[in-house]
């Protein structure tokens, strides 16, 4: 900790499973029935620990579950703050197309 300051080291995987389901779809690819089955698997017993730890996740889905190299699910995340053009044009673009409200 410097002055003042805190920094956060977090391993960088390398994108979400939205991300992962648009490029096998441009290759016209499918994913096989056990790596969709895997994948549930690691959500529920995720979301699981998290329910026994007395939390809830308001916002699940393919962009907020991220992907390692391997196609393998690894984390649940979300997106913190306000989201902008900047930063999430894409995302945000969709939210305001089903007229969805940040909270």
């Amino acid at each position: 900790m410097e002055k003042g300051n805190v920094f956060f080291g977090l391993e960088c995987l390398q994108c979400n499973l939205y991300q992962l389901m648009e490029a096998k779809k441009k290759k016209q690819q499918l994913f096989s029935e056990s790596t969709v089955k895997a994948w549930l698997f690691q959500v529920f017993r995720g979301l699981d620990y998290v329910h026994q730890q007395g939390y809830f996740h308001r916002d699940l889905k393919p962009e907020n579950l991220l992907v390692s190299q391997a196609d393998q699910m690894y984390k649940i995340c979300s997106v913190l703050g306000n989201p902008t053009m900047d930063s999430w044009a894409d995302e945000l673009r969709q939210a305001m197309a089903i007229n969805y409200q940040f909270p």
